[in-house]
């Protein structure tokens, strides 16, 4: 009998290429799945489930924002929700925000770039998130990329003009969190400072 695989404490693993080549009609086909996919350059990655650490963060970030949303107009929503990107690519940010200028692209799923995207990393999905899916987020005019790092306890906020990243800020958890879309103060993050 199979024996189960066992999974060091604290370990996450990372994202799994799933399958290349890739359309956006085949992933459009797949059933409705609380896993968090991501299809980047007809590359279809499946990430490991969350610990509760990163669910946390992702929970405080996303109330946050969603009061500003209530407040200031536009829609914050959590993952996992795709957003169909102009290159093809569909990702799905742990937390996002499309403003109240842009809300028509929130259709079934969000129909074009975030503003505004949130990425809570993890030891398993670190590299990913910097690298694969900042690049699909900078390259498609996601105007703002928060990564959020618990391990660091920083937010490190990256802003975009004419589709690259211009400017990089960070903030330790507790302090403001230097947005120029979404003033959240801290968003709660000192709780874990």
């Amino acid at each position: 009998m199979a024996q189960p695989r066992v999974v060091e404490a604290g370990r996450e693993d990372e994202p799994v290429l799933v399958k290349e080549g890739v359309a956006v009609a085949e992933y459009l086909a797949r059933p409705e799945s609380t896993t968090a996919h991501n299809l980047i350059e007809g590359r279809l990655y499946m990430s490991p489930t969350p610990i509760f650490q990163h669910q946390k963060l992702v929970g405080l970030i996303f109330r946050a924002l969603d009061d500003f949303a209530r407040t200031n107009g536009g829609e914050a929503f959590v993952s996992p929700m795709d957003c169909h990107l102009p290159d093809g690519s569909v990702l799905q940010p742990d937390v996002g925000y499309v403003s109240a200028e842009r809300a028509g692209i929130i259709e079934r799923w969000v129909m074009g770039a975030p503003d505004l995207v949130v990425e809570v990393l993890s030891p398993g999905t670190r590299r990913f998130d910097r690298v694969e899916k900042l690049r699909a987020y900078e390259k498609n005019g996601v105007r703002e990329a928060w990564l959020v790092d618990p391990d660091s306890q920083t937010v490190i906020v990256f802003t975009a003009e004419e589709n690259a990243w211009r400017k990089e800020q960070s903030a330790l958890f507790g302090d403001p969190i230097p947005s120029t879309l979404a003033p959240l103060g801290s968003a709660g993050l000192e709780q874990f400072a």
